[in-house]
C-alpha cells in the first residue's frame, strides 16, 4: 500500500481488495476473510499517504498540528476540520474528553453547511433530533460549549479516529487528498456496514440506513 502505485491504482479506480484478492491467488498465498481484508487495506493505506512529511504540499490544507501522532488531522478541509472541533465540543457536552464516532456525527451536523450535513439532512436527520437521541443513551447534556479556535488539538477516541481513518480511505478512493465532511460521514458509515462500534445503532435509531447516506452523498456529488 505504499508510493506512488497505491495511489496510481486508487486514481484509476481500482478496487485494492480485489487486487490484493487477485495477486494472493496468483501467488498461492490465501486472502484474508473480506472484513480483515478491508480492514486491512485501510490501515496499509492510513499508514502510506498520512506518513508524517508525504503529500504536505498538496490539498487543502488548513492547520498542522502539533500532534504527530494524528497525522490524518493535516488531511482536513475547512469544513472537516470545524466539523471534528465541534465533534470535541459535543463530547464536552456530554463529559466525555475524547470524541467518539457519535460525537463525530453529532459535530458533522452541528457544521450545518457542508455535503455531510445536507446527506444527513437529506435522510431526515436534525441536529436536534440526533442530540435528543444522543442523550436518551449517553445521558443529558451537562454544558453548553462552543468550539475552540485554532491551535486547539480535538482528542479523539479509538471509534472517533477509526472514523477518521476511513474518512481517509473514501476521499482517496475517491481520488481526493482532502477529507471533506461527507468523507466523515461515509468513514461513519463505513463503521456502519462493517457492525462496529455505535454506528449501526446510531443509524437506525436515527431512521435511516448506511445505504440511504451514500445514495444521499452520492447524489449531492453529482449536483
Amino acid at each position: 500500500g505504499e508510493g506512488l502505485a497505491c495511489q496510481v491504482l486508487v486514481n484509476l479506480g481500482a478496487d485494492l481488495n480485489a487486487v490484493e484478492a487477485r495477486l494472493m491467488a496468483r501467488i498461492g498465498v490465501m486472502s484474508l476473510g473480506r472484513g480483515e481484508a478491508r480492514a486491512s487495506t485501510a490501515r496499509r493505506m492510513w499508514s502510506s499517504i498520512t506518513r508524517s512529511g508525504r503529500l504536505q504540499a498538496t490539498g487543502p490544507v488548513t492547520y498542522v498540528p502539533r500532534q504527530e501522532g494524528v497525522p490524518v488531522l493535516r488531511r482536513l478541509t475547512t469544513g472537516a476540520w470545524r466539523a471534528v472541533l465541534l465533534a470535541q465540543s459535543e463530547a464536552l457536552r456530554y463529559g466525555k474528553p475524547d470524541a467518539g464516532e457519535e460525537h463525530l456525527l453529532l459535530g458533522i451536523l452541528a457544521e450545518d453547511v457542508g455535503r455531510g450535513a445536507r446527506a444527513l439532512h437529506a435522510v431526515g436527520v436534525t441536529l436536534d433530533q440526533a442530540r435528543e437521541k444522543a442523550e436518551a443513551i449517553l445521558g443529558a447534556a451537562t454544558a453548553t460549549v462552543t468550539a475552540p479556535s485554532a491551535p486547539f488539538e480535538p482528542a479523539l477516541s479509538a471509534s472517533g479516529l477509526e472514523v477518521l481513518e476511513l474518512a481517509l480511505v473514501e476521499a482517496v478512493s475517491g481520488g481526493r487528498h482532502g477529507i471533506d465532511t461527507d468523507d466523515l460521514l461515509l468513514g461513519f458509515v463505513r463503521r456502519a456496514e462493517q457492525g462496529e462500534g455505535l454506528a449501526p445503532d446510531a443509524l437506525s435509531v436515527l431512521g435511516t440506513s448506511a445505504d440511504a447516506v451514500r445514495q444521499a452523498v452520492a447524489d449531492l456529488r453529482e449536483d
